[in-house]
């Protein structure tokens, strides 16, 4: 399934269904011009900029093998409702971030999302996020931004590279956060990441490479876990 959004037509889908399932054709693709919108009331629709899935507080929404491409707005935009997103191309979000997550529980795996005027994917207000096994690169902004209210995110196994900015941003503390087994760098391919990079004499798993450097640290509000390199010592 192929979901675009032409310019000037917000295609809105008028269903209210609580469950949702957007799977991707076998063998061919399907067009679709309009915008599905899961569990949605008039008020949300009115925060809604033309995006290519809109997942509403009260949907719940698995999106299976589709590509949602060049959208004036956000490809996915998640407002406090539940998704999981597996095995999709998300991609070319002219406004701002390829997945927006505005509180809710999202689990991301094994898609591509790239190409985004802003960033890759980016979580606000309290949002639960498990983002694994994504290949996120090519963004104008941040591969990953935690926004304010970020809730709890584990990043996991991803391959993030060739954003403008940083690997993953931290823009304030979550209340949760771990990062596991990820190559962020800003030099990698789609034939693959660069050969492991030694770091205070250890071999380094997780090597971060940007524009701008990235500070993360542990605050009293919140926990942050790092996986696949040496400790990193805590201020005191």
């Amino acid at each position: 399934m192929a979901i675009s959004a032409p310019p000037g037509n917000d295609g809105v889908s008028r269903g209210g269904a609580h469950a949702t399932a957007l799977h991707g054709a076998g063998d061919g693709e399907e067009e679709v011009a309009a915008m599905p919108m899961a569990g949605t009331s008039s008020d949300e629709r009115t925060q809604c900029p033309q995006s290519g899935v809109w997942v509403g507080a009260a949907a719940s929404v698995e999106l299976i093998q589709c590509t949602i491409s060049s959208c004036m707005g956000p490809g996915v935009k998640i407002y406090r409702g539940r998704l999981l997103a597996r095995g999709n191309t998300i991609a070319f979000s002219s406004r701002g971030a390829n997945v927006v997550a505005n509180g809710g529980h999202i689990v991301l795996d094994e898609n591509d999302i790239y190409g985004a005027n802003g960033d890759g994917v980016s979580s606000w207000n309290n949002s639960v996020m498990r983002i694994e096994r994504n290949s996120i690169h090519a963004n104008s902004g941040a591969g990953i931004a935690v926004n304010t209210g970020g809730g709890s995110v584990t990043i996991a196994n991803n391959a993030v590279f060739d954003n403008a900015c940083q690997a993953v941003l931290f823009a304030t503390s979550a209340k949760q956060a771990t990062l596991k087994d990820n190559d962020f760098d800003g030099a990698t391919t789609k034939e693959g990441p660069p050969p492991p990079r030694t770091r205070f004499g250890h071999p380094s798993h997780a090597s971060v490479s940007s524009r701008r450097s990235s500070r993360i640290e542990d605050s009293s509000s919140g926990a942050l876990e790092l996986s696949g390199g040496p400790p990193l010592p805590r201020r005191q």
